[in-house]
């Protein structure tokens, strides 16, 4: 990976927007103290990794910052915002921090933690034995093949040898393998804790004693015996309920003949012909219509009375018919006596047809009353007819009472007898289920212990991984060594696998090895810029930052830029930060880097 430019706006100590090109293989920023390098070394490893250093990250009196790098696949881009979510810019679009994390890892081949350490030296010096043998493991060679590992497995039984042989791959692996095996051994161990203890669980449910002076044979042909009962059991009951259902049916049809015979004594209705129901319809028709007719003329008689008496009020009075304002003087007295005559014959014709309307329509409510009366006895009759068919019916129905059945076994003493002689053969496979339950968690047990063992094994501090290391650290500490005596003369690194890896040096070549730690500053530099550049080539990245080439003697420097020079192929890009002396500038222009003065 390559970084062909950084953007910073209002980063740590550099203002405003700055953009930093790096246009060789090697880029070395020099700068008097307090200038602003190490600012462009952390914005380098927060753009690539999200490493915020330490102190403030925004530049004094800003808001936010913010750090772009830009390589030939894309640029990206994080910004630090004060108080709020920072945010992250990928192609020039928002992103989450999980795409740009992920388009970064696949551009740099290696995992964003992973890359945090193998890009600062301050980190890299920082971890512990285990911490780096970790981080170690990830770049071994994939030379391992499944014999040489299961070689490394101290007393393995033929079990674990055999989980070993059907689940670790075929060919040549690497350690991502081995921590896929952990990792099926983790879920495995799992799986059979769990099985024994469900076949525990069977043991507690199932578990009980076996009664004395009984066999499973013995229980069986008892168990048969009582079933052939139950079936004779079964058919006398069938036969018991069929007589009672006969006997119960002919009692029924007894008790219903008897009832219908009393319901026939009380109907004592004859049924009338059609031609009498119809005679007397037309009797009862013919007076409703009388009635309506004497109704009608006894209407018209109260018109005319009341019209003939209003001539009659008329003809009294003083004055004209034709204009009140004329008396009239003729003789009215025949009129009138006229007119009295025809209001009496009126008030007789309304008195006659009053008398007609009354008479008819009594005769109209007798026939209504007769013809009821008619229907009546006529349903009753109906009633009748179907009472006699129904008593036909039930008559007509042959039931024969079979003999009644003989005592036979009780069906629920011989239920009872199976169920108890069940219960007792269920205790006798109930202890089968424990017995072949105790010989299952026997078996299982068995390969817990051996899962166990490898579970141990192939632990991250297990000898697995302890072997497997030491078996591959020649291929890191050779090329170091190659390395280390063109700085030191002498000079000799090993990688020592106890928990986990421990970096030691022979500094002069006396023999006598010391930990890294116990280096001085230039001899722990440079060991720990020959483990970045080995890091930087074995795992992909391609990307060097070296921030402490200050503290390195003339020769020292002088031999670690020669290194870089003739190692170029390791490498894809190195950026490094010294103090802008006279003779450390000489020394760059003699090796022919690029020199970025801040």
């Amino acid at each position: 990976m390559k970084i062909e430019k950084l953007h910073t706006m209002d980063f740590m100590g550099i203002p405003g927007k700055k953009v930093w090109e790096f246009r060789d293989k090697v880029t070395v920023l020099a700068a008097p103290n307090g200038a602003g390098k190490t600012s462009v070394i952390s914005a380098l490893r927060y753009a690539l990794t999200g490493l915020e250093p330490e102190g403030e990250m925004i530049h004094k009196g800003k808001t936010s910052a913010a750090v772009q790098i830009d390589t030939a696949k894309g640029s990206y881009c994080r910004i630090k915002k004060l108080g709020k979510q920072s945010r992250y810019v990928m192609n020039g679009k928002t992103t989450s921090l999980g795409e740009l994390t992920r388009a970064l890892e696949e551009e740099m081949g290696v995992s964003v933690s992973n890359a945090k350490i193998i890009t600062s030296s301050e980190l890299l010096q920082g971890l512990d034995s285990r911490q780096f043998g970790e981080l170690l493991l990830n770049y071994l060679p994939e030379m391992m093949d499944k014999e040489t590992v299961i070689s490394r497995v101290s007393n393995a039984t033929p079990l674990m040898r055999k989980i070993m042989e059907d689940n670790l791959p075929g060919g040549d692996f690497g350690t991502k393998e081995l921590d896929s095996f952990f990792a099926f051994l983790m879920e495995k161990r799992k799986g059979i804790k769990k099985e024994i203890m469900e076949e525990e669980a069977v043991i507690r449910l199932y578990g009980c004693d076996v009664p004395e002076g009984e066999n499973e044979e013995n229980l069986r042909s008892r168990l048969d015996e009582l079933n052939r009962q139950r079936d004779e059991a079964v058919v006398y009951s069938q036969k018991v309920s069929a007589y009672l259902q006969v006997r119960d049916a002919m009692e029924k049809n007894r008790a219903a003949i008897q009832q219908i015979e009393e319901e026939l004594e009380k109907i004592t209705a004859v049924r009338h012909s059609g031609d009498e129901r119809q005679a007397v319809e037309e009797l009862m028709l013919a007076a409703r219509k009388a009635a309506h007719a004497a109704l009608d003329a006894k209407k018209l008689d109260r018109a005319n009375y009341n019209t003939l008496k209003d001539a009659v009020e008329t003809i009294r009075q003083p004055t004209c018919p034709l204009s009140k304002n004329i008396l009239c003087t003729t003789d009215k007295s025949s009129v009138l006596g006229e007119l009295k005559e025809a209001m009496k014959r009126a008030c007789e014709s309304f008195n006659r047809h009053d008398q007609e309307c009354r008479e008819a329509t009594a005769k109209a409510l007798e026939m209504e009353e007769k013809l009821r009366m008619i229907d009546c006895d006529n349903a009753a009759a109906d009633r009748r007819e179907q009472l006699e068919r129904q008593k036909q019916q039930i008559l007509e129905t042959t039931l024969s009472l079979p003999e009644k059945p003989e005592k036979g076994p009780d069906l629920a003493e011989i239920s009872a007898k199976i169920d108890r002689t069940g219960i007792t053969l269920r205790k006798f496979q109930d202890h089968k289920k424990v017995k072949e339950s105790e010989e299952k968690i026997k078996v299982k047990k068995a390969e817990l212990e051996a899962l166990e063992a490898l579970y141990s094994a192939f632990s991250p501090k297990g000898e697995v991984k302890k072997e497997i290391t030491r078996l591959y650290l020649d291929e890191f500490s050779g090329p170091c060594n190659e390395k280390a005596g063109k700085i030191f003369p002498g000079m000799s690194i090993r990688f020592v696998s106890e928990e986990g890896v421990s970096v030691q040096v022979d500094p002069k070549g006396t023999g006598q090895y010391v930990s890294f730690r116990s280096l001085s500053g230039g001899e722990k530099a440079a060991v720990a810029f020959l483990l970045m550049l080995m890091f930087a080539s074995i795992s992909g990245i391609g990307i060097l930052i070296l921030d402490e080439l200050s503290i390195m003697d003339e020769g020292v420097l002088d031999a670690l830029l020669a290194i870089l020079k003739e190692n170029g192929d390791e490498y894809d890009m190195a950026v490094l930060a010294c103090v802008s002396h006279a003779d450390t500038l000489e020394q760059l222009k003699k090796h022919d880097f690029w020199t970025m003065v801040i």
